[in-house]
């Protein structure tokens, strides 16, 4: 069987692109995180952490846990794979949502999640990307990252800040003294 020219660049490109998306994916996808509960489902706030396996990920919200460990504050950790079918028998109070740019936007989860989140529920997004630039949409609360540890204490006390805020365990507003 005779090949023309053409047909063999044809094929050569076609082998050239299957593997980098084969080795892109296997670089930068990211591994499905394990669900597991901190504190008491009888907590009076409820928090709600999305997110996906990733050395960085993992220390954001080990971080975030630390903060909350000694409050009255039940905390849910799941994969962002299982968000949309997550059922909850009580309301939750703060949403922290943690996703990684993939092919230059998000994974198609990540905006069902963000749909079929209820409207009152608070959201606050860490999009993490190459570049550090990626952002969600400028309509809900989050930073953007490049997965850099030396950024990771600022995130953490970052979303926790927010975290605190949304569940209600600071005061919103600043009082002056005459």
């Amino acid at each position: 069987m005779k090949f023309r020219k053409s047909t063999k660049v044809g094929l050569a490109l076609l082998l050239l692109f299957t593997s980098f998306f084969v080795w892109y994916l296997g670089t930068y996808s990211m591994a499905v995180a394990t669900s597991f509960e901190v504190n008491s489902p009888s907590a009076p706030k409820h928090l709600l952490i999305v997110t996906q396996q990733s050395a960085h990920k993992d220390s954001l919200t080990a971080g975030i846990i630390t903060a909350f460990t000694e409050r009255p504050v039940y905390i849910k950790v799941i994969d962002i794979t299982a968000a949309v079918a997550y059922q909850t028998e009580r309301k939750i109070d703060a949403c922290i949502l943690m996703h990684t740019w993939e092919f230059w936007r998000p994974p198609g989860m990540v905006n069902d999640f963000k749909e079929s989140l209820p409207e009152d529920v608070p959201l606050f997004v860490i999009s993490t990307s190459g570049s550090g630039e990626m952002l969600l949409d400028e309509e809900v609360d989050g930073i953007s990252s490049a997965s850099d540890t030396a950024d990771l204490e600022w995130e953490i006390n970052t979303a926790v800040s927010w975290a605190r805020l949304a569940l209600g365990l600071v005061s919103n507003t600043i009082t002056l003294e005459e």
